[in-house]
């Protein structure tokens, strides 16, 4: 699958809080970086449904890997981790209290 670049509108200040954050996780899965990932746009972004191209962008904009199924690892978030809701607009996702439940997780393992 393709994915476009998208505009999320964050300055250069916004751009690296997110690098550092995501970068302060040393081991986690797509799944979680998405996860971390959305729930940080939402937090500090204003954006508060994400969709694969949203992924995309912000992996993009950090200079991180982007060879794997970003959709599948917002599927598998939903689908098994319960950290995310079908979003209001069609093919978006919205993160779930589970989901911020699992991000205090990951914040409390990485000291």
């Amino acid at each position: 699958m393709s994915y476009q670049l998208i505009e999320l509108g964050l300055d250069q200040g916004k751009r690296d809080e997110l690098k550092q954050y995501i970068e302060s996780f040393e081991k986690v899965t797509n799944t979680e970086k998405a996860l971390l990932i959305a729930n940080w746009l939402k937090t500090h972004g204003g954006i508060l449904e994400v969709n694969e191209h949203t992924i995309f962008s912000a992996l993009k904009t950090m200079a991180h890997n982007t060879s794997f199924d970003i959709r599948g690892a917002l599927n598998n978030g939903r689908n098994r981790g319960k950290y995310f809701t079908t979003g209001d607009n069609s093919g978006y996702f919205k993160v779930h209290h589970i989901g911020e439940d699992h991000i205090r997780e990951l914040e409390k393992e990485r000291g």
